[in-house]
């Protein structure tokens, strides 16, 4: 879970229409009301430097096998590898087999891990952005699914090089139905989405195989990928990582902190920062300060007591203790 007592799309609405000084705009006035929200919970996201919210995200990726694009004596031109999911921003953690492996930055930054069977494995960022989860087989033909029939007549525009040309190849959408353009297709370029999806979009070969599922937020999509320096046994691995920013819109969808205060807090913030009279932009400020202790109070109760206190001899309480890496000041107990 990535949240603290998440709430509903719908739920957070009613709370942000009141803070907007009607309560009736969630009916009358609703995009404004979502836009709102969406301001908030990108307030919320910003908020990372200071605390650590929503870096909890995990997923089971599957490893795919991607080409180099740049082959010869010393490069087969083939790696294993995986994408990462549209919404995670980041990887902090990968597992193969339960056991950790090692994560290696573009920046080639390490964090130590032992793979399985006592071998080590290496996961390398590859310094860039891919506009699809898995590439295309060379020479394959490509088909466009779209779930909603609210999308009939949307364009989806996607670049891609095919027998050597660069070429554009454009989807007109058919709601709840496949689209395909008849042109081999060795590889793609970049994905363009159409605004105000109502549904996901789904980008496949005409064979059949999966190539990316987009969410309607989506306009441009871009993948980070890792590549497997080793030869990897597992045909999937466990990531964890920090979860990344996107709009919402469905009344289902979450909102991550379902606090009523923090979100009471954060929309009154927003009603007035636009504002260029000095009392309301104070009043902005003001609400800005809430938000921040409300959510300070949010996430202390989340920790708990998972926070290193030092240790207790003989019932008599410790008056000076070591500090720890990554621990503030060494403090003292009354």
């Amino acid at each position: 879970m990535t949240g603290f007592n998440p709430c509903t799309l719908a739920e957070a609405g009613v709370t942000v229409a009141k803070a907007l000084g009607n309560a009736d705009l969630w009916t009358q006035d609703r995009d404004r009301v979502v836009e709102t929200v969406n301001k908030c919970r990108n307030e919320w996201f910003n908020q990372y430097s200071r605390r650590k919210l929503f870096f909890d995200a995990s997923y089971c990726v599957c490893v795919s096998c991607y080409s180099e694009g740049c082959g010869g004596v010393c490069s087969s031109g083939n790696f294993h590898g995986f994408s990462l999911p549209g919404d995670m921003d980041a990887v902090t953690e990968i597992y193969e087999s339960g056991e950790p492996i090692t994560i290696r930055s573009q920046h080639r930054e390490a964090h130590a891990g032992l793979g399985p069977h006592g071998r080590w494995t290496e996961a390398v960022e590859i310094a860039k952005h891919f506009p699809t989860q898995r590439d295309p087989a060379f020479g394959s033909k490509l088909k466009v699914f779209a779930e909603s029939p609210q999308d009939s007549k949307k364009k989806v525009t996607i670049k891609v090089v095919s027998e050597g040309v660069n070429l554009t190849l454009v989807f007109t959408l058919q709601g709840d139905g496949w689209v395909t353009v008849d042109k081999p297709v060795d590889s793609i370029e970049s994905v363009v989405l159409p605004n105000g999806l109502a549904g996901r979009i789904l980008l496949a070969q005409t064979d059949g195989r999966e190539l990316s599922e987009y969410d309607p937020v989506e306009l441009v999509p871009s993948y980070r990928r890792y590549k497997l320096q080793q030869p990897c046994d597992a045909s999937a691995l466990l990531i964890r990582g920090t979860k990344r920013y996107r709009d919402i819109w469905c009344d289902t969808d979450l909102v991550e902190i379902g606090d009523k205060l923090v979100i009471d807090a954060t929309a009154r913030h927003f009603r007035y920062s636009e504002s260029s009279d000095r009392k309301e932009l104070q009043t902005a400020q003001f609400w800005l300060t809430k938000m921040n202790g409300y959510l300070d109070g949010v996430t202390a109760r989340s920790r708990g007591g998972a926070i290193q206190d030092g240790t207790m001899d003989k019932g008599r309480p410790v008056t000076k203790r070591t500090r720890l890496p990554g621990y503030g000041a060494t403090s003292r107990r009354p």
